[in-house]
């Protein structure tokens, strides 16, 4: 039977339906549903090729790394969805229940609540460690039940215990292994080897790293300035829009009015003098390159008219960089990692350097 999206499963009067049947139906309700959601959140291909993408990401501020509050050695995932792209799983009548399909290559990534893991004991100086967390989706039957099941040898009705559920949440798959060793929870934190400095584990295959944590010599606590966010993202028709008001005096900075971003998007606004500011947007870990990904344009305004783009660079923070962003210039502290990826926008303001102005910037997804 087909099991395409919009397909719709017909149990026609007075006929005796198959298990098949009705498992058939909700597979193709669940391709329905997922194909709409890829086609939503597609990226076109480039600048130049506007065919739609496959994306694979994740959505607002779903599973970003954060500090506990009040900060501790673990960390939080916050609960929402991914998704990944497999066009080489697409199973049918899995575990041999027939009618049981996975035929949609969008494959979720869903965490149904928060979750809280904890880091291992930070090593003793001077070494550090990074530990890397990474994901894959969660596909699996549960939720056993007892049904009466026919014995076809008997031709009769016996109770026996069955599974009832197709699920996909992977906050019931929570795991940590050491590095070299492969990942195997949906969820897994692979702790890196201590060193000075040290380097981060590899990524297991099948997996997609969401966070690097940089757990120091003898440290008792991780905050945001050492958990970097490296998830893909994706936005509803492939982009999204961030606009920001500020006020400068002077070519100082006075006040940041008004900033509007997705969820899970950081923005930083930097005075450096002379009437320069730097605008920072941290949008997880995706690839950066101009033209392409992630930042599409810029545009900035003052009440005299639009102003200039200096630069647009993508970035991996810095030490200089991450003291900017908690520094007197900053619009507001804002705790960004060194090895962060983010994008960097610049502009000079013409005297004089006092008023009101905005900027509307466009990110991509991936």
């Amino acid at each position: 039977m087909a099991n395409l999206a919009f397909d719709r499963e017909i149990i026609n009067e007075r006929e005796r339906p198959f298990s098949s049947d009705i498992n058939q139906a909700l597979s193709q309700v669940d391709r329905t549903l997922r194909d709409v959601l890829q086609s939503i959140f597609s990226p076109r291909i480039s600048a130049t090729n506007d065919a739609a993408g496959n994306p694979s990401g994740f959505i607002g501020e779903a599973f970003r790394v954060r500090p506990l509050s009040p900060i501790s050695m673990s960390v939080r995932l916050p609960k929402g969805f991914g998704f990944i792209y497999d066009a080489s799983d697409l199973p049918s009548d899995i575990d041999g229940v027939s009618g049981l399909n996975d035929k949609s290559p969008w494959k979720p990534l869903y965490l149904a609540s928060d979750i809280t893991i904890g880091l291992t004991a930070a090593p003793t100086a001077p070494n550090s460690r990074i530990d890397l967390i990474e994901v894959r989706s969660n596909r699996r039957r549960t939720d056993s039940a007892s049904r009466d099941v026919l014995d076809t040898g008997t031709g009769k009705f016996s109770p026996q215990s069955v599974l009832k559920t197709l699920g996909f949440d992977m906050g019931v798959s929570v795991g940590q292994v050491v590095t070299p060793n492969p990942s195997t929870a949906a969820i897994s934190v692979k702790r890196g080897a201590p060193g000075n400095p040290p380097t981060a584990p590899a990524v297991t295959p099948g997996y997609t790293q969401i966070s690097q944590v940089l757990v120091g010599p003898a440290v008792a606590t991780i905050d945001d300035n050492v958990i970097q966010d490296l998830r893909p993202m994706v936005y509803s028709n492939g982009y999204a829009n961030i606009t920001l008001q500020w006020t400068t005096s002077g070519g100082t900075l006075v006040a940041l009015n008004q900033l509007n971003a997705p969820p899970g998007i950081k923005v930083g606004v930097v005075n450096i003098g002379s009437g320069q500011v730097k605008i920072y947007v941290f949008d997880g870990g995706s690839s950066k390159a101009i033209g392409d990904q992630a930042i599409a344009s810029v545009d900035f305004f003052a009440a005299s008219g639009p102003l200039s783009v200096n630069a647009i660079a993508a970035v991996v923070i810095d030490a200089p960089m991450q003291s900017s962003l908690v520094g007197a210039g900053s619009a507001y502290a804002l705790k960004i990692p060194i090895g962060q990826p983010a994008w960097m926008i610049t502009t000079t303001i013409p005297p004089p350097t006092n008023g009101t102005f905005s900027a509307l910037i466009s990110l991509r997804g991936v």
